[in-house]
């Protein structure tokens, strides 16, 4: 685990939710409204329908498998924008769940904007004031497992206090949106630059993508960079193609500034995700995600691609530890490799790209704890 305890992260940059372990009813990318870069995540609540998105604590994407929060804590920090309000009542937003997708605690909006926090037993356990409709809000939430929590909102505490926050099993999951309707009325809001931790509230966190913009330092793939620079990816109207085991593939991406990263922010992690299949009528498209603890050396696991086929990457930076200022991670490469052993059948990729979570302030190279004491 890194300094950041950092889990997973979502900027929503590929324009579709291939990133997401699964999702029910009204959700989907929008460029209606984004915090950062493009696209966001739209939730379209239908009074007592479920609409969500599950997320995982995970630092590799595994498609079915949980990598834990463990019994330290989870903390999430995000954008959230009120784009419409329950008529009455109120409506679950997000909901934190264990290994065994037990609840453990959930926030919801009312018809006022307010965010309340409940716990597993649905004990509220503090109401936030009310927010403001047609605006992003920074909102950062703890839950620990020794029962306590806090909801911050805009960067002040709006919500701390104790509950039954714990069960037998770890935390896992988090659900964004109404996994379980708590009224009958509809709302729509959006999220942007989600990021989940083990115990750590992040602050000013925002995502940005790079795609890429050249060709890389190898090329046994057929077609280039431009095959696979596309948002969203255009599933397989333009492609690389590896035809033998061994064949390896370099893009290069985007430097800081063309990308738009601001220079005076630290970077908290990178990953990278590349869109492949085995070529043959009817096969799905396999998403490959992984985030970087030192943003060096990045392997995703097996996805249970069938035939089993296991995608490496690397990047090739001028910096390759976490807490360097954004400036500083150009020259970076992402590598897709066919590391088959034999077979002939065509693999394809259709997209290679990555996502930067930076924080909008220089911080040490030892991050701050900002919960500390609650």
């Amino acid at each position: 685990m890194s300094e950041l305890g950092m889990m997973n992260f979502f900027g929503f940059e590929t324009g579709d939710l291939t990133g997401a372990a699964s999702s029910l009813g009204g959700v989907s990318t929008s460029t209606t409204v984004a915090k950062t870069g493009t696209y966001s995540l739209k939730i379209t609540g239908t009074g007592a329908n479920q609409n969500w998105i599950k997320t995982q604590g995970t630092n590799v994407y595994t498609g079915t498998s949980n990598v834990s929060f463990d019994t330290d804590g989870f903390a999430v920090t995000c954008w959230l924008y009120l784009s419409t309000l329950p008529s009455t009542g109120e409506e679950e937003i997000m909901r934190l769940v264990d290994t065994a997708s037990v609840k453990m605690a959930t926030l919801r909006v009312t018809s006022g904007g307010a965010i309340k926090v409940l716990d597993s037993m649905d004990a509220v356990v503090g109401t936030s004031s009310a927010l403001s409709t047609s605006a992003w809000h920074r909102l950062e939430w703890l839950v620990r497992f020794d029962d306590v929590t806090l909801l911050r909102l805009n960067g002040s505490d709006s919500v701390t206090g104790t509950g039954t926050f714990h069960g037998v099993n770890p935390y896992s999951a988090n659900y964004l949106g109404n996994f379980a309707s708590a009224g009958t009325t509809a709302f729509t809001i959006y999220y942007d630059d989600v990021a989940y931790t083990a115990e750590l509230l992040l602050g000013e966190a925002h995502v940005k993508v790079l795609i890429p913009n050249a060709n890389g330092s190898s090329s046994s793939w057929t077609n280039d960079y431009t095959s696979v620079d596309e948002i969203p990816h255009d599933s397989a109207t333009t492609i690389i193609s590896s035809t033998a085991a061994g064949n390896t593939e370099a893009v290069s991406m985007q430097n800081s500034s063309t990308a738009g990263l601001p220079v005076q922010a630290t970077i908290a992690a990178i990953k990278y995700a590349v869109v492949v299949r085995r070529f043959a009528i009817g096969s799905p498209l396999m998403v490959f995600y992984s985030i970087s603890d030192g943003l060096d050396d990045l392997k995703p696991g097996d996805t249970g691609f069938s035939p089993a086929v296991v995608f490496t990457g690397r990047w090739k930076m001028t910096e390759t530890h976490q807490g360097q200022l954004v400036n500083q991670i150009d020259d970076l490469e992402v590598v897709v490799s066919d590391v088959r052993t034999s077979g002939t059948n065509a693999l394809q990729c259709t997209q290679m790209m990555c996502e930067v979570l930076y924080l909008e302030r220089v911080v040490p190279a030892q991050f701050e704890t900002p919960h500390a004491g609650i």
